[in-house]
């Protein structure tokens, strides 16, 4: 398994047509129509997982996907839910990327944008806010730990850590609480996935949904 920042680096010969299609979402991105910019979010997170250092450091150059991408976040306006998660998803593979990449993010306010996010009403919005989080640490601990030495925002991993992760292969707000050493209690976290588990398999046999398969590992962790 790939590591974070693990992404294609030998694609320099395919940058051109990876440039010529990321160049195609930039108007789908700015969009005024829900679907079309989630389609665009999500294809330019499959270009830029593809892509390489080398489109890394074109969106670098061009930032206008960047700026596309966190203005969803910084808007006045309410974003609809898909769209937020969408993009959610593509910073997801964005903070994988060289480090100019990381550089550009971190620049633009981009874990002001993460923290804002972690106590979102909606879960999935808080879900895939904590893996984006989870994976932008690894590379920028350094220089960004004080902020999670707050009360406010170890309350708000503690509670992100309780959601319902079963769905997905890691629970990526615990893996914060771990990463910093924030105190938690892990049976609490351990005994609401049990309690999940047990209700679904009585779901289950009673001849209701089954719970949704597991994402695939690229839609959260490398």
């Amino acid at each position: 398994m790939p590591g974070p920042g693990s992404r294609n680096q030998n694609a320099e010969d395919l940058t051109s047509p990876y440039l010529i299609a990321l160049q195609a979402e930039v108007k789908r991105l700015y969009s005024a129509n829900t679907s079309l910019r989630v389609k665009a979010c999500v294809e330019i997170g499959h270009i830029v997982y593809h892509g390489g250092e080398t489109l890394d450091t074109a969106l670098v150059a061009d930032p206008r996907i960047i700026d596309g991408l966190l203005a969803i976040f910084t808007s006045e306006r309410t974003q609809p839910i898909p769209v937020v998660v969408a993009a959610l998803r593509t910073l997801n593979v964005m903070v994988r990327g060289s480090a100019a990449l990381i550089e550009s993010l971190d620049s633009r306010g981009l874990l002001a944008i993460l923290l804002e996010r972690i106590s979102h009403v909606d879960d999935e919005v808080r879900i895939y806010t904590c893996s984006c989080l989870y994976l932008y640490m690894l590379r920028t601990i350094d220089r960004h730990a004080q902020h999670f030495a707050t009360a406010e925002v170890q309350a708000h991993l503690r509670k992100a850590a309780l959601d319902d992760w079963s769905s997905y292969q890691y629970n990526d707000a615990e893996e914060l609480l771990k990463l910093f050493e924030i105190k938690y209690d892990p049976y609490l976290v351990s005994g609401c996935i049990q309690s999940r588990a047990m209700t679904q398999a009585a779901k289950a046999a009673g001849g209701q949904a089954s719970p949704p398969p597991i994402e695939s590992e690229s839609d959260l962790r490398p």
